[in-house]
């Protein structure tokens, strides 16, 4: 046999070996190699990887499937009504595979596939009670995700209690955490959890231990003006012509010990001049007294800092007694609409012992947290940290395990002004590494609410610039993973979905932008470079074996 039908056999087992390879680092399915089937692999079984999920509306529904309008009717929209060949929808674009149900496993399958289409490895989807439609909708999704190789989360969107809250979670981790499509990381399942409901779960004080009196008092989780600051403040509002206060109930003084009563007092400087003050006074009375003791009287100005103040109640051992923190309008410099903050308010005996149940100044998430794991349940919590976006390590230090990471739902509070996005990325990225916490960065098209609220708030997309800047502001930071806001919420006009007006622009735009990585989820540069190692010892290998094959043919 000539040489040269030695050689050329090689060079093409070569070229075979090479366009496999490259078939798998680039993704084209070249020879049936195709690199999706690698994605989906390596996103199910690595933690590691920035993971790109998408938050997944499953409220929609029409009347053809559940029997009515479900979300596409919002703020006063008829879809019965078509206007220009298109129904009439509570969003300014329209989806281009039409107005669909989340019950139909066909655009649920649509969906997916779109989405695989756009890099993303899987959604979050919006979640509002067992039984909800969105429940329903999430299993005819769970369904789908396991036919379609795809992952899939819950967003947490409200509660009411810590038991509502315990038994949605364990309801949803045992009918769909179970399904080899919830998305997990170290192996435990991920539950993504919306500012509503980290704010429902503030602190619930009892009317039968406490009163609470004043223009709308509220509960901070930090207050940041400080440092360092306090965390789990009982914010109250003075009236102009009155005061504010808390008060407990009646609380029962054994006789022989000794009692202190402690309270945590401050100006909580609100939208005044910080030189602009508050006054408080601490009261006590007795059962049967109708009348309150005042143990301390002064004005509190916000530079004064926190006040610590105990007094001494042990002449009223064996007897019940009442306390009160009374804020009112005033001061030296003159009061302009300052709140006054509690942070604690309790009575101790000489062991040390709190008397009266201490009001409660903290976010209840923690106790459903203790109270799962105490079950048996270990869920990965990533907490929308909105509120607390300037400075997120208080945050993240007041709920320490009951949770493991923190991203924002949405950036349009920020508007156009990437340059703050980005600055607010960073400071979440990095507090949540220093407490080895994950950061998801939340990467936006842009924001159009106007078919919705009037006035609007709109983001221009500018012709995908605006989505693209803030891709780049996120892959700054380097975060943990990216949450796109949103596949789907066609109200708020922050849908990547394809629409008659965009077409799949944002599919692509998403598949693009994503970058970094190609199908074996390795870097482009190391992946060239190991195609290229690959490719060159197979070269060499099959060049020695055909010359040891001819060797062995001519010595025949």
């Amino acid at each position: 046999m000539p040489e040269g039908h030695n050689t050329i056999p090689r060079r093409c087992f070569v070229l075979v070996y090479a366009v496999i390879l490259l078939s798998i680092g680039t993704g084209l399915p070249i020879f049936g190699v195709n690199a999706a089937l690698w994605d989906t692999k390596c996103s199910q079984t690595t933690s590691s990887t920035q993971d790109v999920l998408a938050f997944y509306y499953p409220w929609y529904g029409t009347p053809s499937v559940t029997g009515q309008w479900m979300h596409w009717d919002g703020a006063g929209h008829n879809p019965d009504n078509i206007v220009g060949g298109r129904r009439d929808i509570s969003a300014v674009h329209y989806p281009l595979i039409d107005v669909y149900d989340c019950t139909n496993d066909s655009a649920l399958q649509t969906h997916i596939q779109m989405a695989k289409a756009a890099r993303i490895d899987g959604f979050v989807a919006s979640w509002w009670g067992i039984g909800y439609f969105e429940d329903i909708a999430v299993s005819h999704l769970r369904t789908v995700c396991e036919a379609e190789d795809f992952q899939f989360t819950i967003y947490y969107e409200t509660t009411s209690s810590v038991e509502a809250t315990v038994a949605d979670i364990e309801y949803l981790l045992d009918t769909y955490a179970v399904s080899p499509s919830w998305y997990r990381i170290d192996g435990r399942p991920v539950i993504y959890v919306y500012v509503r409901a980290r704010y429902q779960l503030s602190p619930n004080i009892p009317t039968s231990l406490w009163e609470v009196y004043g223009a709308n008092p509220f509960w901070s989780l930090v207050e940041p003006n400080r440092d360092p600051p306090r965390t789990g403040v009982m914010v109250i509002h003075p009236y102009q012509a009155g005061i504010g206060y808390v008060q407990s109930n009646w609380i029962p003084l054994p006789v022989r010990d000794t009692y202190t009563l402690k309270a945590g007092i401050s100006n909580n400087q609100n939208d005044c001049d910080p030189d602009s003050d508050v006054g408080f006074r601490i009261k006590v009375r007795s059962l049967g007294d109708s009348s309150w003791e005042t143990l301390d009287d002064r004005i509190v100005n916000f530079h004064d800092g926190w006040l610590d103040l105990s007094f001494d109640l042990s002449s009223r051992a064996g007897d019940s007694v009442m306390v009160r923190a009374e804020s009112y309008p005033g001061g030296v410099s003159g009061w302009c609409s300052e709140w006054a903050a509690v942070d604690y308010l309790l009575i101790e005996d000489s062991s040390g012992h709190i008397l009266n149940p201490a009001l409660s100044f903290d976010n209840q998430w923690k106790t459903v947290t203790s109270t799962l794991r105490q079950q048996g349940y270990d869920p990965y919590f990533i907490m929308d940290y909105a509120g607390y976006e300037d400075d997120p390590g208080p945050f993240l230090d007041h709920f320490e395990d009951a949770i493991d990471g923190i991203h924002v739902y949405t950036t349009a509070g920020w508007g156009s002004n990437v340059a703050g996005i980005a600055e607010m990325y960073l400071d979440g990225a990095t507090a949540a590494e220093e407490r080895n916490k994950r950061f998801v960065a939340t990467v936006m098209p842009g924001y159009d609410d106007s078919a919705i609220n009037n006035p609007a708030l709109i983001i221009d997309r500018d012709g995908g610039m605006f989505y693209e800047s803030l891709w780049n502001a996120a892959k700054a930071c380097n975060p943990e993973g990216y949450i796109v806001c949103s596949f789907n919420e066609w109200h708020e006009g922050t849908e990547i979905e394809p629409s008659l007006e965009l077409g799949y622009e944002y599919i692509e735009l998403t598949a693009s932008l994503r970058g970094g990585e190609t199908g074996l989820g390795l870097p482009f540069l190391f992946q060239f470079l190991l195609i290229f190692v690959v490719v060159v010892v197979v070269s060499l290998g099959l060049g020695f074996g055909i010359r040891v094959y001819r060797q062995r043919r001519n010595r025949s």
